[in-house]
């Protein structure tokens, strides 16, 4: 998984950050809350770890923003309180999980296991490779295909397809393709891209929800 990893304490957050590299997941680590919400707008993480207690601004404000930016993102909040109120915030807030430090790290593993499957399914925690009908993509080779057939996809239209892939059957909101696939405002737009990619597919795989976002769907017409 490529996890968004938000915190401020150096010596923690490295050894945190080493933790999670050794257990064969890609740690991205910001020491800013600032800087967390902008790296989150323009990368592609599968999980957000946040800090509660930043010195810049609130974890909270965190979780905030990338609920409203990206919301179904799935969030684990660390707090080095222990009070009851700070972890009920959280919640309110929009987080998955909640986690009190000091913790063993099997079980911060064991729960951004957890948080990440419960949004992405199964197939997030094992190789990354998502099969919808006759469609087949693989993350780690960066390869699409239909059939026998490799699709010639662009990396923008690669990612597209990824998220809708993942969500396959339900729909996607328009915004949070935007955040997450564009990453400038000069070029095509997500229509131009979403047009690109029917046509790759060569069949009705894409449906438009009007005035909301984009579905996969997940059974074949007529099935």
């Amino acid at each position: 998984m490529k996890i968004c990893q938000v915190e401020d304490d150096v010596g923690f957050g490295r050894s945190l950050q080493l933790s999670l590299q050794d257990a064969g997941h890609e740690a991205v680590w910001l020491r800013s809350g600032h800087a967390a919400m902008k790296q989150l707008e323009e990368g592609d993480f599968d999980v957000l770890l946040v800090n509660v207690d930043l010195p810049d601004c609130a974890g909270l404000e965190v979780l905030r923003h990338t609920r409203k930016h990206l919301p179904s993102i799935p969030v684990l909040v660390l707090s080095r309180h222990q009070d009851l109120s700070r972890c009920l915030q959280a919640f309110d807030a929009g987080a998955d999980d909640y986690l009190r430090q000091p913790f063993p790290m099997p079980e911060l593993l064991a729960r951004l296991r957890a948080v990440a499957r419960r949004t992405w399914g199964a197939n997030a925690i094992g190789g990354p490779v998502w099969r919808v009908r006759d469609l087949t993509l693989d993350e780690r080779r960066m390869q699409a295909t239909r059939g026998d057939r490799l699709l010639p996809l662009s990396r923008t239209e690669f990612s597209i397809l990824r998220h809708l892939m993942r969500r396959a059957g339900q729909v996607v909101v328009r915004r949070e393709l935007e955040s997450r696939v564009l990453t400038t405002s000069a070029g095509p737009a997500l229509d131009v891209h979403i047009s690109n990619l029917r046509k790759k597919l060569a069949g009705p795989y894409i449906r438009t929800v009007r005035g909301v976002g984009y579905v996969l769907d997940g059974a074949s017409p007529g099935s």
